[in-house]
């Protein structure tokens, strides 16, 4: 899976994704020692809520930082990238597809616990991958408009749509065009 990330992805993602596969259980083996005989509660609802609400928040912190935990959330992110899906939903989809296997060899309760887990974790992960995101809308009417445009095009990799209409005045007639773009995107533009 790492070799699928690292040629479709890059190498930053690769060696993000390396960091975080080492650190990820350094840091789970430290917790478990820290808060060794602390136990919340023994209802498995709850756990179970409660564990899809940490890993779907973790997971999205991790693929915010342009990593992945090194496993099954790799095809996804690839899936992304080539299809434009959804990862939380592709990700629902790979996961409900390992507990339907899984279901011929575990207790069916456990599979259901699995099941109430990952509907949890999806739903908060794409919370989490899309928070913070916000489009702005930047119209931009120019006498430049085709450089304009090839320059979104090449520099910002994003698309523009192009609106055809005319003004009041008997100035020259100037096609508007609407960039739908990040706050960042919006201040190069």
């Amino acid at each position: 899976m790492l070799v699928l990330g690292w040629m479709v992805l890059g190498s930053r993602f690769a060696l993000t994704t390396i960091a975080s596969t080492i650190l990820s259980p350094l840091f789970l083996a430290l917790w478990e020692r820290v808060f060794a005989d602390f136990v919340l509660t023994d209802d498995l609802v709850l756990n179970t809520i409660f564990a899809g609400l940490g890993v779907g928040i973790s997971l999205g912190i991790t693929i915010r930082a342009g990593a992945s935990t090194g496993g099954m959330d790799i095809p996804p992110l690839v899936l992304n990238k080539w299809f434009h899906l959804p990862v939380s939903a592709t990700m629902m989809v790979f996961d409900l597809i390992i507990l339907a296997v899984q279901a011929a060899f575990s207790p069916l309760q456990q599979c259901l616990y699995g099941i109430v887990m990952v509907i949890v974790y999806t739903v908060v992960l794409d919370k989490v991958l899309i928070f913070g995101s916000t489009r702005t809308e930047v119209k931009i009417i120019s006498q430049h408009a085709d450089e304009i445009r090839e320059a979104i095009f090449s520099q910002l990799d994003r698309g523009v749509t192009i609106l055809h209409g005319s003004g009041f005045s008997p100035v020259t007639v100037m096609p508007p065009m609407t960039q739908p773009s990040t706050a960042r995107n919006a201040a190069w533009l």
